[in-house]
């Protein structure tokens, strides 16, 4: 399925409705889990980063992302304003940072 033309609303509408199915599911499948708990605790499974935990939460709809609202409204202010500055040198920095992040 391609995400990326969805707004985050739509992706927490879907992952409920996942939720809703998967429930459903394992309550037609409880023999069989019970089955998979036992090979998973002989050292089969899988491990997520920190990264990717937190960012399953967030699709699941588990949780909010957690950002400063006071600060969202002030800098939102400042651009209606006109004083809100870029600084393209910064900006530039940070981009070339998060890109050398990526490639490791």
């Amino acid at each position: 399925m391609d995400i990326r033309h969805l707004n985050s609303g739509q992706l927490r509408e879907q992952a409920a409705s996942r939720k809703s199915l998967e429930a459903e599911a394992n309550q037609d499948q409880a023999p069989a889990r019970g089955a998979i708990a036992d090979r998973a605790d002989a050292g089969d499974g899988v491990k997520l980063s920190k990264d990717a935990a937190a960012l399953a939460e967030v699709t699941l709809g588990q949780s909010e992302p957690a950002f400063d609202q006071s600060r969202v409204d002030a800098i939102r202010l400042a651009i209606s304003e006109g004083r809100y500055h870029v600084d393209p040198e910064r900006l530039a920095s940070n981009f070339a940072r998060i890109e050398s992040q990526l490639e490791q």
